[in-house]
């Protein structure tokens, strides 16, 4: 069964991160930081299987210099002027481990060009592969890095807001219709907030990827209690101790409370458990970054 997961998160200066050290890490190169002159190289990483660019349609030849990721991301660094500035944005998930390498690069694209055709954004994005002595083999992922601005007739122009709680008022709505993005528009209208329509998404296409490999749609981004499941985990040894310490009285009431309680942690946490090699991942590339980060600081 292929395992759902997720994630949206933020690559800020307010962070002591960077664009440019962030995409470095992901494709596996060397990119020197035009607006602090930092340095930096990750052309030794393993486990980069693939990395490509997207651009929003009609754009992919507005702009030839920028299909170069390291003309790309310093672009992008150098539009932003705040020490605080949110400089890209990444969408992180999970392959169905069912999956061979091209149906992978096949799953990327599908969904890489949803995300540049629907928010108008560039997009950089890279498959690493388990890598490790303890790596889980199973463990390919993507991560998908894009512009927080729109990129059209060839330059950065405004801030994407569909990410924030309160994305649009009417009128913003409105402009958007006129730019031929009318369906997307009115589903966020309809409250489904970006993020949720990313994972939306991913799940459709992962499981398109699954059924033409020949292999059941098993994505499925609903929690638990979503999907109908009640769920009941099984009281195991150390349990007991850990209530106790928690201060949870015995009696049936607040068992009922506890258990309701696990299963709702359990519902959020099963795919990362179950992909909990993808976390590591996740940490060793902040790590890297920072730590690079912190050697070059030292240097000058």
């Amino acid at each position: 069964m292929a395992n759902f997961h997720a994630h949206l998160k933020s690559i800020s200066r307010a962070d002591g991160r960077s664009a440019t050290g962030a995409i470095a890490y992901r494709a596996g190169c060397k990119i020197v930081d035009e607006r602090t002159g930092l340095e930096f190289d990750f052309t030794k990483k393993k486990g980069v299987e693939h990395s490509q660019i997207f651009f929003p349609e009609g754009e992919e030849n507005s702009r030839p210099d920028l299909h170069d990721r390291s003309n790309l991301w310093n672009e992008v660094e150098k539009k932003e002027t705040k020490s605080n500035a949110q400089v890209a944005r990444e969408f992180e998930f999970s392959f169905p481990y069912e999956l061979n390498a091209q149906q992978r690069q096949r799953m990327l694209s599908m969904f890489c060009n949803f995300l540049a055709k629907n928010h108008g954004v560039v997009v950089d994005a890279s498959i690493h592969a388990p890598h490790g002595k303890n790596a889980d083999k199973r463990n390919y992922h993507a991560h998908v890095m894009f512009s927080t601005r729109r990129f059209e007739n060839g330059q950065f122009t405004e801030k994407t807001r569909e990410f924030s709680k309160d994305p649009y008022n009417k009128k913003e709505l409105e402009n958007r219709a006129k730019k031929g993005l009318e369906d997307f528009s009115q589903r966020l209208h309809g409250r489904k907030n970006a993020t949720e329509l990313l994972r939306e998404a991913y799940e459709k296409m992962g499981n398109k990827c699954l059924v033409d490999a020949g292999f059941e749609p098993t994505l499925d981004r609903r929690s638990y209690a979503e999907r109908g499941i009640d769920k009941e985990p099984t009281v195991h040894e150390g349990a007991g101790s850990a209530m106790a310490n928690r201060g949870l009285q015995s009696d049936t009431h607040d068992k009922n409370i506890e258990i309701i309680e696990r299963n709702q942690k359990l519902s959020e946490l099963e795919n990362e458990i179950i992909v909990s090699s993808t976390l590591v991942d996740h940490l060793d590339v902040e790590y890297n970054e920072l730590l690079q980060l912190q050697q070059q600081i030292q240097q000058q």
